[in-house]
């Protein structure tokens, strides 16, 4: 006998109607007559329909439980901990002993799970995933089976967080987590590549841990649903027609059928997308507490029919929520909502399409259109036209809509007749309002094209706004003219179509650069005239002919000043005194005249020229001729004096020290430069730079270091200690020219490719790069670099300097430092090299001393050093220079590593990485206090403002420990960590800051508790925090090289300055009336200063003055 086949859902869905055991039993005998498999499986989900535990998978058999635990063995694993249960297995952290030892996580299936179905389709499932290997996929390492033959699972231990919830701790940005949602993409093409479907994509299946401090998305139980049917760890849902395999909120249509038939990789696609809206929204489109509780079949109608909102729309309806979830984002809900509208929209609308045929196609078409929105290029996805959406609306509503349609039809047919007799009786009327309806529309028309052409011109400036500040980024970063100026401009007019943050960070980091400047131009160099020459103030211009004509002029109005003709020479260069009384041609031979009176001012002309310089008063030159230096009076014209060089030396090029008195004499061929006091002719120094061939030399105008050029480098040497504080390497053609800015701050230099190069005189950075034919040469008052000439004419060259970021020192091994009281001092430690102190004012180092850590005493009467030899305590007092009194030594038990003051001067603590403790030194008295506070590796201490606390930790410790200072010999608290950190107290002794790879933290120094948190944009070394109280702000380093003023209450940012070249911090300093910034750059050994003053000045002409207080008043 044949058994019909009968619907087993539709049979289920009636029985369940029926109220009555009895009459649903005759319903069931009639239906299912024989058929006694049906009507098993349909009482079997009954049953399940009835039970209250609708949702709990079932329980393993009476008498079987899972024996394994914390301790015992599965094969080569010990399990060391449990770390989650589901209802069908549970999951341990395990310890791999052989062959290897490592951490992994290992899943065994509960006693009555084990079946040969299962077990076969695990075995057929392992080896698939054995194919797939990727970054960002949890791998299935190793599978076997329990001494109870139950089957486990060995896969990778991922240590992280869910995805959503990891983006919302670090409050990253929209683009941030579009990027992180790029490589979740790229998993699980890689997956779908292999023939492997996940069916279960959500936030909780997608964990980010930090590898070396960059966040790594890794999507974890992939294909484990599939083997086994069910999740070890979360409920699922069950039927009695298949399995709704997934989680409900995060499931596609196709497999809300379930039919496992009709599930293909575009159901990942599905998942996919609800997990970026999730991410850009906060939560599911599908409201999870309505899907938690509804019925099944609501459930199912759900996820087939309900289009979810935009996530636009969902931003502007999210209410009080709103506000958390752009905070999250670092925005606010009204941006947020402008930002998804368009193409966020239609991506994430488009990966949620119910017909999965108008889905992406693939995991890689879907991260393609992200990338596409990164790059501001046209995404593929659209909005569906307004037909597609009718076309759906009926197609839910079949019986409805065929019921509308009858009755739409009789109307129409039964309105016709009565319809064309109204038609003639109101054409009077209609034409009588014709006119005045013509005159209401054309009104309606005016105005909306009104609004539409508002629309177009907001749209049309938000588009120019967005450009302007892109083209000032692209032209800050060009290393070329205008990279300071220019992009300042640009964002000016950008603050004229709306303020914005961005636009004062674009600001704020122009300003660090330097630039340069087309300035006046004009006819300089007629027909037959070749060389130009300036004097030190740009006043006059010296040009010279192949005939023999020299014009000396004026640079203002180009008149000229005297005209000397001499017969034709073959090299005609011409050379100007600094002050412009003299003028000098290199030819066969040198010939000086006055510009005064046209008359030769030397009694001699020498041959075989080898380099000249004027003094710096223009009361001699000096020139070198073989291996000889002869120095000239140019009162007299007479010669004063010669040297000889070292033997089989030719002098290439001499440079006049700014003293007058010495000089610098640089050779053809050689490896050395020497100076000499060319009053007596004796050698000062014979610097050893190395091989060098056609070397020349520029001095620093305090006198203090000489730049050195050559073939492939340019070297820095200290005239005091005969010693190279620097070497600039990189370059691929000889240098021929190099001049300092008078404040120090830039080196100029011109190789034979042509490029002119302006250098950080203390990094040795190219800062401006431009292929330019320009003999640099600075003005003395800074503000002229050289001439450009363009064919017959001239344009002089203006240098923009960076005022407001400047860099002190150079080659030092930086360390930590310390700011005087009265904001105008820095002193830095600089390893075993000493310590350096700079005047801040005029940016001048006014002492080197040996020794450690400095740190000034709170009055500002004294300054400490602190080494293996003691305490060091000076008194000082400092005018325009800088007067320390004789040292007062305090011994100490141990080498301090690092240093910290009581704010009202009368306690140092200290501590000894080595020696493992810290301790107090009492300055009133000399003494250190017997008391210890161990902590064995600990390297960093600071002491609380009020001096009542201490805390310790260390790069050799995951510890932080919290010390009453006045009576505890054991710590008031730890904070275990698994990480290093740093110590900080705020101003008002209230709160401890730990400086962690990845945040800062803020506890409460009373009850221990997480005030607030911020997180840094990247991860690094631990970080250091800077306080100026009385501006009530604070400086941390988020991201490389990127420093933050934040408000110390709150942690809001109130400015964002970033350093040109990426430099990192070892040491933040702030003055206490916030105004100017110390970043010691351990890594590119050099020290930054920021002046926020003069930073505020700029910002306010462009009305982008940040939103804070004005900076109270430097002390005296």
């Amino acid at each position: 006998m044949t058994v019909p086949n009968i619907d087993e859902e539709l049979v289920f869905n009636t029985a369940r109607k029926i109220g009555s055991p009895e009459a649903r039993s005759s319903y069931l005998d009639q239906v299912c007559g024989g058929n006694t498999v049906l009507r098993k499986r349909v009482q079997a989900l009954l049953g399940v329909h009835e039970r209250d535990d609708f949702l709990t998978p079932p329980t393993a058999p009476a008498g079987r439980v899972i024996t394994e635990g914390p301790g015992s063995t599965v094969g080569p694993y010990k399990l060391l901990e449990q770390i989650g249960e589901g209802g069908f297995g549970v999951v341990f952290m395990a310890e791999q002993q052989r062959p290897i030892r490592r951490k992994v996580a290992l899943k065994v299936l509960k006693p009555g799970m084990d079946t040969r179905r299962v077990v076969a389709r695990f075995e057929a499932e392992r080896q698939a995933l054995a194919l797939m290997e990727h970054q960002n996929i949890a791998r299935v390492l190793d599978a076997g089976e329990t001494a109870t033959n139950r089957p486990y699972f060995v896969m990778e231990l991922v240590r992280g967080t869910p995805i959503t919830t990891f983006c919302d701790e670090s409050h990253l940005f929209v683009r941030e987590r579009l990027r992180l949602f790029l490589e979740v993409c790229q998993a699980v093409q890689h997956a779908h590549q292999k023939g492997i479907i996940h069916r279960d994509l959500k936030p909780s299946n997608i964990l980010v841990t930090l590898h070396d401090g960059t966040p790594v998305p890794k999507v974890i139980d992939f294909g484990i649903a599939k083997a086994m049917g069910q999740q070890l760890t979360e409920k699922t849902l069950f039927t009695g027609f298949g399995q709704m395999i997934g989680t409900p909120s995060y499931m596609s249509p196709e497999q809300a059928e379930m039919s496992g038939l009709d599930v293909d990789t575009r159901s990942d696609i599905f998942a996919l997308g609800i997990l970026l809206y999730e991410l850009l929204t906060g939560g599911p489109p599908c409201d999870q507490e309505r899907v938690r509780t509804a019925a099944l079949d609501e459930i199912r109608r759900i996820i087939r029919e309900e289009e979810p909102a935009r996530p636009s729309t969902r931003i502007s309806a999210l209410g009080k929520r709103a506000s958390t979830v752009s905070a999250n984002r670092r925005s606010d809900p009204l941006r947020l909502s402008q930002l998804y509208r368009g193409e966020l929209d239609w991506i994430v609308m488009k990966a949620l399409e119910k017909d999965r045929n108008r889905r992406y196609e693939t995991a890689a078409a879907l991260a393609a259109d992200v990338h596409r929105y990164l790059n501001n290029e046209p995404v593929s996805a659209c909005p569906p036209s307004t037909w597609y959406r009718a076309r759906k609306v009926v197609q839910r509503h079949r019986s409805a809509a065929a019921a509308a349609s009858s009755v739409v039809l009789a109307l129409v047919v039964g309105t016709i007749a009565a319809t064309w007799g109204w038609i003639r009786a109101a054409d009077a009327e209609t034409t009588a309002r014709k006119e005045a309806s013509g005159k209401e529309e054309a009104l309606k028309e005016r105005e909306g094209a009104l609004a539409v052409a508002l629309h177009s011109e907001r749209e049309a400036r938000e588009q120019l706004f967005l450009s302007l500040l892109n083209q000032a980024r692209a032209v800050r970063f060009s290393r070329q003219m205008g990279q300071r100026l220019d992009s300042l401009d640009i964002v000016t007019r950008a603050a004229q179509i709306r303020t914005d943050a961005r636009l004062r960070d674009e600001a704020l980091a122009a300003l660090a650069h330097p630039d340069l400047k087309p300035g006046t131009r004009w006819r300089a160099l007629p027909p037959g005239f070749k060389h130009l020459h300036f004097d030190a103030d740009y006043r006059l211009y010296a040009r010279a002919s192949d005939q023999g004509i020299i014009s000396v002029r004026t640079v203002t109005d180009d008149r000229e000043v005297q005209c000397i003709r001499t017969a034709p020479v073959q090299t005609n260069l011409v050379r100007l005194s600094p002050d412009g009384r003299y003028v000098a041609r290199l030819g066969t031979t040198l010939r000086v005249w006055r510009v005064a009176d046209g008359v030769e001012a030397l009694s001699e002309r020498p041959a075989r020229i080898g380099g000249l310089a004027f003094s710096r008063d223009s009361r001699y030159l000096i020139v070198g001729r073989g291996n000889a230096v002869i120095r000239f009076d140019l009162a007299t014209g007479r010669e004063v004096n010669r040297w000889r060089c070292p033997e089989k030396t030719e002098v290439w090029s001499v440079a006049f020290h700014p003293d007058n008195k010495r000089a610098a004499v640089c050779y053809a061929d050689a490896e050395v430069v020497s100076i000499y006091d060319t009053e007596t002719g004796e050698p000062v120094a014979h610097l050893p730079v190395g091989p060098t061939a056609a070397a020349v030399a520029a001095w620093h105008p305090d006198g203090s270091r000489l730049a050195v050029g050559s073939t492939d480098f340019i070297q820095v040497w200290d005239l005091e200690t005969r010693s190279k504080r620097a070497q600039f390497e990189g370059r691929v053609q000889p240098v021929e020219s190099l001049s300092f800015h008078p404040n120090g701050s830039l080196l100029a230099s011109r190789s034979w490719d042509g490029v002119l190069r302006l250098l950080d005189a203390s990094t040795g950075r190219a800062v401006l790069e431009m292929p330019l034919l320009v003999d640099p040469q600075f003005s003395r008052d800074g503000r002229w670099l050289g001439v450009l000439q363009h064919g017959e004419d001239a344009q002089l060259l203006e240098a923009v300097t960076a005022p407001e970021y400047r860099t002190l020192g150079e080659g030092g091994d930086y360390l930590d430092g310390d700011l005087s009281p009265d904001n105008r001092l820095l002193a830095v430690s600089c390893g075993g090299l000493g310590i350096r102190i700079w005047d801040l004012a005029h940016d001048r180092e006014v002492a080197n001393l040996a020794g450690g850590l400095p740190l000034f005493r709170p009055d500002g009467r004294e300054f400490f050093v602190c080494d293996a030899d003691g305490l060091h305590r000076r008194t000082m007092n400092f005018d325009r220079d800088l007067h320390l009194g004789p040292p007062r030594t305090v011994p100490l038990p141990a080498k301090p590593t690092r240093v910290s003051c009581s704010r009202d001067g009368r306690t140092l603590a200290m501590v000894s990485e080595v020696k493992g403790f810290a301790w107090l030194v009492d300055l009133d008295t000399d003494t250190v206090q017997e008391q210890r506070f161990n902590h064995l590796g600990a390297g960093y201490v600071s002491l609380s403002p009020d001096g009542n606390w201490l805390a310790t930790s260390g790069w050799h410790t995951s510890e932080v420990r919290l010390w009453n200072a006045r009576t505890d010999k054991q710590p008031a608290h730890k904070w275990q960590l698994h990480e290093r950190a740093t110590v900080t107290f705020t101003p008002d002794s209230r709160v401890l800051v730990l400086g962690l790879g990845h945040e800062f933290r803020f506890h409460d120094i009373t009850n221990k508790e997480l005030v607030f948190r911020i997180s840094r944009e990247v991860a690094m070394h631990p970080g250091f925090v800077a306080f100026a109280p009385a501006a009530g702000l604070m400086a941390l380093e988020l991201a490389p090289g990127v420093v933050h003023l934040k408000e110390i209450a709150t942690g809001r940012t109130v400015a964002r300055l970033e350093d040109p070249h990426g430099d990192r911090a070892s040491w933040l300093g702030l003055t206490p009336e916030g105004g100017r910034l110390a970043v010691v750059s351990p890594y590119a050994r050099a020290v930054h200063v920021w002046g926020l003053r003069s930073i505020r000045e700029r910002l306010k002409a462009m009305n982008l003055d940040w939103d804070w207080p004005e900076f109270p008043t430097s002390p005296k």
